[in-house]
């Protein structure tokens, strides 16, 4: 079967205006230009003369239509990081991360919807609302990358790129059914994304990475984003299963967690591991990490990190807290309540002491070093992306306290490949992560790859 660009980005784009009223994702479209550049494609297509090879390896996303996170500066559209305090601001160049997809020939067809200062899991904001989740309009569809997420469970994109610093591309993942890569620490350019913060931790913890309705699409666009650092992920090696060490907790999940974890995401746990170990003769070892018991307190330290997302110090804006809450208590301020909490949050360093601080960083410190020469370089951990299925609107405390099955691993640099586990009796998706050492990309992925076989991938919303 062949199809052209043009057919492939007007396909899109008309599930796109057919999904987008319901699930209200699209800050920003640039329709008429992608139709552009998909003819330029073709027409380029029916001139060119050489093997068809080298093209895959020149421009490996040559006119294939891509949606990209609001907080990534796309050239010419909107840049705002959905908060009413940079209303009009557009991208006046793009990210280096959205240069290697155009690069690679890739054809964007908007930018999507994130909560305010990408600041929670549930994607709201006052600049165009509430972004719903496709298989159930009355829950969240994750967050901040909710607004790829909900397109791509709804069919509405093929590749989205998204952004992760306690979870944003493994939560949307997690709660429309979809697969998504965390990179390793350092891989993936920032420059061009917004928040920014020039705190070190800060490009330590937050990377950029793919969310993918279909799992094999992941390796190829990481190989773009990745640039020249892909050659440090060696993703075209094979991986031999026989020697994987497959580590993976179910008992104790409770013991560390105030939201209980689904039965039947512990259940897919278990199964993973059993056709993993059936199939592949991998190495199986039950653990408990007692660590966990603090991994709240640890997540918690990614609050800490110096002026990131705190819009009432920006010297910018020049808002006052109080008078905001003031405001806000009114129905006046242009805050989002979920933004305004986190910065609560981050003034208290989420109630944490001095004493408190320095003592849940080094146990953090300790916690990665065991844990990554635990794993090595054949090791992976399978975990819950999410503790439950998607939450219902303006949950989100229960979403921060469902954060911890994911923020450890951007503290610890670790990639994480999201695997969609099914669906629910209700119609919810459910998933679970693959957790490798700091550049094992190649490792969780390939692994993510064989259990999508086993669980089927994404399903379309009923």
């Amino acid at each position: 079967l062949q199809i052209s660009s043009e057919e492939l980005v007007s396909a899109y784009i008309k599930r796109i205006e057919e999904v987008n009223p319901i699930i209200n994702a699209v800050v920003e479209n640039r329709f008429s230009e992608a139709i552009t550049e998909a003819k330029n494609v073709d027409e380029y297509l029916s001139r060119y003369n050489t093997a068809t090879f080298d093209l895959e390896k020149t421009k490996p996303l040559l006119g294939v239509p891509i949606t990209i996170k609001e907080c990534l500066a796309v050239k010419g559209m909107s840049y705002t990081g959905c908060s009413l305090t940079r209303k009009g601001i557009k991208a006046k160049e793009d990210a280096e991360a959205v240069k290697l997809l155009k690069e690679a020939g890739a054809i964007v067809l908007l930018v999507s919807s994130t909560p305010e200062y990408c600041t929670t899991i549930e994607t709201y904001n006052n600049v165009i609302g509430r972004t719903k989740n496709p298989y159930d309009t009355r829950r969240a569809c994750g967050g901040s990358s909710g607004g790829e997420g909900a397109l791509l469970g709804a069919g509405a994109s093929i590749i989205g790129i998204g952004s992760d610093i306690c979870g944003s591309i493994r939560v949307p993942c997690a709660f429309n059914g979809i697969y998504g890569h965390k990179p390793s620490t350092g891989i993936v350019p920032l420059e061009g994304s917004f928040p920014w913060c020039d705190d070190k931790r800060f490009s330590e913890y937050l990377v950029i990475g793919p969310l993918t309705r279909y799992v094999e699409d992941l390796k190829l666009t990481l190989k773009v984003l990745a640039g020249s650092k892909a050659l440090r992920l060696r993703l075209d090696e094979q991986v031999n299963f026989e020697t994987i060490n497959l580590f993976y907790m179910v008992d104790s999940f409770d013991e560390f967690c105030l939201t209980k974890v689904d039965r039947r995401i512990k259940h897919a746990i278990e199964q993973a591991v059993l056709y993993l170990s059936k199939n592949f003769k991998c190495k199986v070892h039950e653990t408990k990490f007692p660590e966990m018991a603090y991994s709240n307190e640890m997540c918690a330290l990614i609050f800490t990190i110096g002026s990131f997302c705190n819009v009432f110090t920006d010297s910018e804006i020049k808002y006052n807290v109080l008078m905001e809450f003031l405001k806000f208590l009114r129905g006046h301020s242009i805050f989002s309540f979920q933004s305004f909490l986190f910065n609560v949050l981050m003034k208290t360093n989420c109630l944490m002491t001095v004493d408190e601080l320095k003592l849940y960083s080094g146990k953090a410190a300790d916690f990665k070093e065991k844990f990554t020469s635990t794993l090595g370089t054949n090791g992976v951990f399978l975990y819950p992306s999410f503790p439950t299925e998607a939450f219902r609107h303006n949950g989100f405390i229960k979403g921060i306290l469902g954060t911890r099955f994911a923020g450890m691993f951007n503290l610890f640099g670790c990639p994480c490949t999201c695997v969609p586990i099914g669906l629910t009796k209700n119609g919810l998706p459910l998933g679970i992560q693959v957790v490798g050492a700091p550049n094992q990309d190649n490792l969780t992925l390939e692994v993510a790859k064989e259990l999508g076989k086993y669980f089927g991938g994404w399903e379309a919303p009923n």
